[in-house]
């Protein structure tokens, strides 16, 4: 509280008071919302200016988490600096890398160019369309440092049928790190269709 006097006579600013210039009374430059002034018991006068309006009380931001956007892998085509370097016979077809397994443990390899972080993303989410046989053995691992994480188990997909999956990231072993791809292969000689593969963002 800062006081000011003025030929003996003994002026009390409020908070939002100082560096008002009180002339003889109560003329305040630069303080156009001074309220009234209230005599006190010493006999100065106590005068409350009200607060500025950019200090006025306002609603405290809330700690809102902010999702992140889907990132599409395959869709018409291959997007977001995503590659297929899948080592199984392979071609694209619309929507989709349509692949021939002549070996065990052959199947579809996404590459991204650069590693990503997959605090960035929840899940990865495709679809599979079975050919003439049943798919009864196929894994889809992740890839940290071109190197292969555990295996996660497709339950199967019939001969001729379409499944889409979304499985978490934390299932496939990442939990925040970095990776740079995604395989999905099989111990049979099959064929099948890998469509619509996507990152699912984080949701808020």
């Amino acid at each position: 509280m800062n006081i000011f006097m003025h030929e003996g006579f003994g002026v009390r600013l409020g908070k939002y008071g100082a560096g008002c210039l009180l002339l003889l009374g109560i003329a305040m430059a630069g303080c156009e919302n001074a309220g009234e002034p209230e005599a006190l018991a010493d006999g100065s006068l106590a005068v409350s200016a009200s607060p500025p309006q950019d200090t006025l009380p306002q609603a405290r931001a809330r700690n809102v988490e902010v999702g992140t956007a889907d990132q599409v892998i395959l869709g018409s085509s291959l997007e977001n600096e995503w590659a297929n370097w899948s080592w199984a016979p392979n071609k694209l077809v619309p929507g989709g890398i349509q692949v021939h397994l002549n070996r065990h443990w052959q199947g579809v390899f996404f590459a991204h160019e650069l590693p990503q972080s997959s605090a960035e993303f929840s899940a990865l989410r495709f679809t599979i369309e079975a050919g003439p046989q049943d798919l009864a053995n196929m894994e889809v691992r992740a890839r940290v440092n071109n190197r292969p994480l555990a295996e996660f188990y497709l339950p199967t997909v019939h001969a001729h049928e379409t499944k889409t999956f979304k499985i978490s990231l934390a299932q496939l072993g990442l939990n925040g790190e970095d990776f740079d791809g995604f395989t999905i292969q099989a111990d049979d000689l099959v064929s099948f269709t890998v469509k619509d593969v996507s990152l699912l963002g984080r949701r808020p």
